[in-house]
């Protein structure tokens, strides 16, 4: 009897046999009878069953049988299995009779069909009915974020803080490339070793070349001395500023000449003028410009930065779907509002990609001003170290300069991330 009465509920006749109208609805009708456990034996029959119905069925089924109800549909192979925990997720803790003798593929099948919204609960339910399905939800939790914890008492399970969550799968993500990249450093400073401990010298010469050894040491030593410490607080303090200030004005001006064409061909000749003119041929006329030292070095750094950061916000801004302009025209959105909320987030991934490149084209541009007129900085202590013949003050000074132009990178990479949430969502398997 029970077989019949939810044969035919679940191919949305919607009323229990021999039940008059307005009498037993459909969920009533699979929770009773004969009960769930009878349900159960209708593999064959419900696996027919179209997703519709059984979602129907599902809304009006009684929350002491849900979890039964779900077995039923997963063992059947019905679509629905995962509407079932939707439906409720919060009643299916203490169901854990029903879900403890559902097999493999049942769990498994709710587990997939599972919303991210009810993971969390279907979790507990099934680490406390000792379902394997357990682990396989683990996993789904640790993709969205929210990694779960076994409980001492219960043996359930609890999310864990998203932010915990997202920092533990982050670096499980980029544990690979860690690894990589150490194997790279190695094979990069094992060569520097050789060629300077056997003094190689097949035209390029590595006989006046410190090796790694002595290198370490003098590094040890500097690493108390306060002028050292000196010059890298001053130059960071230097590419700081004249970032920030290329960073404000270039995307600035981006978003304007790439938003109005008037603008753009009132500014964009005389600034693509300037362009190809390279850093260090500003110095002399820096000098004249600015009443110090400290504000011409600023400003060649800032020059260095600028053009890579206006070009790419221009083509950001040039790339953006003309589609998603006219429908926020159609929703009322003003100017201000288009080139806040549509244009500029649009254009983002062509901004980072700029200030990327425009940092390392600062660095450049940085210790070739110190270099030259600087007083202080990695530039000036690498530069006095070569006149002073200090070898391997010379190796420090590039070795901090690429390590500090490494961490800006990475800072500029780590607010890319932050600031495009969706762009780790939507890339592809193995990029970057």
């Amino acid at each position: 009897m029970a077989g019949a009465i939810s044969l035919r509920v679940l191919r949305g006749e919607g009323r229990a046999a021999g039940a008059g109208p307005g009498e037993t609805r459909a969920g009533e009708a699979c929770s009773g009878g004969e009960g769930p456990v009878e349900d159960r034996r209708e593999g064959e029959a419900l696996a027919a069953v179209p997703a519709g119905a059984a979602t129907e069925i599902l809304r009006e089924t009684p929350p002491a049988a849900m979890a039964a109800t779900a077995v039923s549909l997963a063992e059947a192979g019905s679509a629905a299995a995962g509407a079932a925990v939707v439906s409720s997720p919060s009643v299916l803790a203490p169901a854990t009779g029903s879900l403890a003798s559902a097999s493999a593929g049942a769990a498994t099948a709710i587990s997939r069909d599972a919303p991210p919204a009810a993971v969390a609960a279907t979790a507990a339910s099934f680490a406390a009915a000792g379902t394997a399905a357990a682990e396989l939800l683990s996993t789904r939790l640790q993709s969205a974020g929210a990694v779960p914890a076994r409980a001492a008492a219960g043996g359930g399970m609890a999310a864990a803080s998203p932010a915990g969550g997202r920092l533990a799968a982050a670096l499980r993500r980029q544990l690979p490339g860690l690894l990589l990249g150490l194997v790279s450093i190695g094979l990069l400073v094992g060569f520097w070793y050789l060629a300077t401990a056997y003094r190689w010298n097949f035209y390029i010469r590595f006989t006046n070349v410190p090796t790694p050894g002595e290198v370490f040491s003098e590094l040890v030593a500097l690493a108390g001395d306060g002028k050292f410490l000196t010059n890298i607080g001053i130059s960071l303090q230097r590419i700081l500023l004249g970032f920030a200030f290329a960073t404000v004005l270039g995307v600035v001006f981006g978003l304007l000449c790439g938003r109005y064409l008037m603008l753009r061909r009132l500014l964009f000749p005389a600034l693509e003028v300037l362009r190809p003119i390279p850093a260090i041929a500003w110095v002399p006329i820096s000098i004249m410009l600015w009443p110090s030292t400290e504000s011409s070095i600023v400003f060649i750094t800032f020059l260095g930065a600028f053009f890579p950061i206006l070009l790419n916000t221009l083509h950001g801004v040039a790339a953006v779907d003309a589609v998603l302009l006219r429908a926020a025209r159609c929703l009322g959105a003003g100017e201000a509002s288009l080139l806040a909320r549509v244009i500029l987030p649009a254009a983002l991934p062509h901004i980072f990609t700029g200030l990327a490149v425009g940092m390392g084209v600062a660095w450049v541009s940085l210790i070739a001003a110190e270099m030259i007129s600087g007083q202080f900085g990695v530039g000036y202590f690498t530069w006095e170290a070569y006149s002073l013949i200090e070898y391997p003050h010379i190796v420090i000074g590039m070795l901090v300069i690429g390590v500090l132009g490494l961490a800006c990178s990475g800072a500029i990479r780590l607010l890319s991330r932050i600031a495009m949430p969706w762009q780790s969502l939507g890339g592809r398997e193995g990029a970057p």
